[in-house]
């Protein structure tokens, strides 16, 4: 396992830890299997959450021919319009998400300069601006998923 080997270990059947360096052992939550990782990176968003994430090679697996060919357009308006006819596009803010954003930008602009209370507004439409992208990044594996050949 090299080096890095050393860094990682298995607390129980859900949870394990890796040792950041300046930091110490931290742990994580399992998502995926776990077993034949080569290196790992350690990365923060911007609404403050982290995640370790495991390279691993993976074995390849065999497409199924199945010879259907579908176009797909990129647009503006329709984000995804395939010739079969199909048109779609990425779920938007809800009329609620929506109202939070206007109330906390409303907030942002009253916060004193340098202030906690801006630093916190700041997180909070940073949690916001990160749902919606996790949201499109969800619609965008989703819908490349469901146009590979052989996929259901």
């Amino acid at each position: 396992m090299g080096p890095q080997g050393l860094r990682v270990r298995r607390d129980n059947r859900a949870r394990s830890s890796v040792l950041v360096p300046k930091i110490g052992w931290v742990q994580f939550k399992h998502s995926r299997a776990f077993a034949g990782w080569k290196s790992y990176r350690i990365t923060a968003d911007r609404a403050g959450r982290w995640h370790v994430a495991f390279a691993v090679i993976p074995d390849p697996i065999p497409a199924p021919g199945t010879g259907g060919v579908v176009g797909v357009d990129r647009g503006v308006a329709v984000v995804v319009a395939l010739s079969t006819g199909e048109m779609t596009s990425p779920a938007g803010r809800c009329r609620k998400e929506s109202g939070r954003l206007l109330r906390l930008q409303r907030r942002l602009a009253r916060a004193a300069r340098g202030s906690n209370r801006l630093h916190k507004v700041k997180a909070l439409i940073a949690e916001l601006n990160a749902t919606g992208a996790d949201r499109r990044k969800d619609w965008v594996e989703k819908t490349s998923t469901s146009l590979a050949p052989g996929s259901t």
